[in-house]
């Protein structure tokens, strides 16, 4: 349970700072 939300933390990180980037 912690891996996995340790796993969509980073993962949902990763998509802002993408989503940043692209704006």
């Amino acid at each position: 349970m912690e891996v996995m939300l340790l796993v969509n933390f980073s993962n949902q990180t990763c998509f802002h700072q993408s989503f940043k980037r692209m704006i």
